[in-house]
């Protein structure tokens, strides 16, 4: 297969180009999603009353559970990509697939967490109210 930006590649090698591709947008957005957090939880009312500036709408509709749900799904999304990755430039030896287990012990691992914070947050939002 010739292409024009990677010379000549195999189907797999193309995927796993496409997938570091994904991963490193997925990882700027995480970034992203990280700066906005960091304003949106420090920067409070009272920033406003003292200036003429009026407070933007998405100030008010950010807050820690939603934050904290977007960025364990976000890092879960990074971590699917690099475990297929993963797999899809392994081979049949023995330290790969000892690698590809491992990926996808701390894939799963971060699955839970994911599970377990929105668990924890429903039982406190319960016995709220």
């Amino acid at each position: 297969m010739q292409t024009l930006l990677f010379g000549e590649l195999q189907k797999i090698d193309l995927i796993i180009k496409v997938l570091e591709l994904v991963d490193m947008t997925m990882v700027a957005q995480l970034v992203w999603v990280v700066a906005l957090a960091g304003v949106s939880l420090f920067v409070t009312t009272g920033h406003f009353d003292k200036t003429d500036m009026k407070k933007p709408d998405w100030l008010d509709h950010v807050n820690t559970y939603n934050l904290k749900l977007k960025l364990a799904f976000a890092i879960i999304s990074i971590s699917g990509v690099h475990a297929l990755k993963t797999y899809l430039s392994s081979d049949l030896s023995m330290e790969s697939i000892k690698t590809v287990t491992m990926v996808a012990v701390i894939h799963f691992t971060f699955v839970l967490s994911a599970m377990g914070i929105s668990f924890a947050e429903r039982m406190t939002r319960g016995q709220q109210h």
